[in-house]
């Protein structure tokens, strides 16, 4: 209730003073006939200062994606059919006949003894 009676009394309270410093601050702006156009000619200043970070930033993300499209459509399977082919060539070379053949008793033999290496 104190409270109430100072602050209609013009009393010592801190929050007052805080509105009185900011009120000497920052005055209220001259109400004219061109307040309003005034205002949203600066609204629209930073709007446009700002446009072309945003639209750069646009085509850097599509920039990045076209490539991506890019290497996953004709980079890619590329390297993937050379690298079949390498890894299918290299199983059919060593699972050839001969590779599969037992060793004969006389190979065997030599082999233990480390005269066959």
């Amino acid at each position: 209730m104190d409270r109430m009676q100072n602050s209609m009394t013009g009393g010592g309270d801190p929050l007052d003073s805080v509105f009185k410093e900011l009120r000497e601050a920052c005055p209220d702006p001259e109400a004219s006939a061109h307040f309003m156009p005034q205002m949203w000619a600066r609204i629209e200043a930073r709007r446009n200062s700002s446009l072309w970070v945003r639209r750069y930033a646009e085509i850097c993300v599509a920039a990045t994606l076209l490539l991506a499209l890019l290497l996953t459509v004709f980079v890619i399977p590329r390297y993937q059919e050379f690298g079949f082919e390498h890894y299918v060539d290299v199983l059919a070379a060593a699972d050839s006949v001969r590779d599969a053949a037992p060793l004969p008793a006389s190979d065997l033999n030599a082999l233990e003894s480390g005269e066959l290496e």
